[in-house]
């Protein structure tokens, strides 16, 4: 699939975002830190093994990412604007309580 029939921005139909997060949450784990934390996390399953002390993110400077197919630091705006609509959104995580 391209990217822009998955869409997943405010403007898009209820299906294209069903469809963005889907693909995004294919090969996504949630590991919650909570507190301080160094050293080595390791997820439920064993597959996944983070290193704490080397964690480094895309976004090193505000309003800029780091491109992960080119390695290039962007400026978001001009990234978001290039496709016309606002930025996709997906959630990552969500705490919810039932009464149940």
């Amino acid at each position: 699939m391209k990217m822009e029939e998955f869409m997943g921005n405010p403007e898009s139909e209820a299906q294209q975002t069903v469809d963005w997060l889907k693909a995004r949450s294919a090969n996504t784990k949630v590991i919650e830190v909570r507190g301080t934390a160094s050293g080595k996390v390791k997820s439920i399953d064993g597959l996944l093994e983070i290193d704490l002390d080397q964690l480094v993110g895309s976004n090193q400077k505000a309003g800029h990412f780091v491109c992960a197919s080119c390695g290039f630091e962007n400026r978001q705006i001009d990234a978001f604007s290039s496709t016309g609509t606002t930025a996709p959104i997906a959630a990552y995580a969500l705490q919810g309580y039932s009464h149940a």
